[in-house]
């Protein structure tokens, strides 16, 4: 299982557009990837489902934090390289 985990401090990152290009990012692997927001609760989201992840950016309170999860397939440490070069975070 790989991970990163993202700051959310600009609100732009909650947009539509910022969800669609994350799902579409996600569908190109065959690993499971998923969004974890711990914010008053564990709040789960399947990144290749535009209505999943749009349901937990609305419960993000600014600034907040996720932790994407890439895990079960060969392609998890491509995909969670894509992701982090995404959103601009080392992944070491």
């Amino acid at each position: 299982m790989k991970s990163i985990s993202v700051k959310i401090t600009n609100p732009s990152y909650l947009h539509r557009q910022m969800a669609t290009k994350l799902q579409q990012i996600a569908g190109k692997f065959t690993c499971d990837v998923d969004v974890v927001l711990n914010s008053g609760g564990v709040h789960k989201a399947n990144a290749k489902s535009l209505i999943n992840l749009m349901s937990l950016y609305a419960k993000i309170k600014l600034p907040g934090k996720i932790e994407i999860i890439a895990d079960h397939w060969t392609d998890e440490s491509d995909a969670i390289k894509e992701i982090a070069e995404f959103f601009g975070v080392n992944n070491k």
